[in-house]
């Protein structure tokens, strides 16, 4: 890179999935494990670059994953937490733990899911 250069780095930001994490926080009464992209990028990775470069800045991209109901959301729940990636094992051991988990998220994302509709019907309400 020349002097004076720009370098343009991308990565994800622990709140881009809060919802997610309130929820699965909810459902289990716990703290949610570590993430190695997002834990990691806003702390550990820009604290990096803040000190090689001379002036950093971080912008965030707002770009909100929306899911018109509660079942591809829990399957992309499933796609996160599977045994697989190995980051939530902590919350279950085996199988049936696992389902356990994932009948606790899906009843809260359920609340959540509707208690958004019931705030979207009064918007549209109050806006007409």
């Amino acid at each position: 890179m020349n002097s004076g250069g720009r370098l343009f780095v991308s990565g994800p930001l622990p709140e881009n999935k809060q919802m997610f994490y309130d929820i699965i926080k909810e459902a289990t009464g716990a703290a949610i494990p570590p993430m190695p992209g997002s834990s990691r990028f806003k702390g550990d990775i820009f604290n990096t670059i803040s000190k090689i470069f001379a002036k950093t800045e971080l912008h965030k991209f707002e770009n909100h994953l929306t899911f018109p109901e509660v079942a591809p959301f829990i399957d992309y729940v499933r796609a996160s937490l599977g045994e697989d990636r190995k980051l939530w094992t902590s919350m279950f051991n085996g199988p049936d733990e696992y389902e356990a988990l994932i009948g606790k998220i899906e009843a809260v994302a359920k609340k959540w899911f509707l208690m958004i509709l019931s705030w979207d019907a009064v918007r549209c309400y109050i806006t007409s």
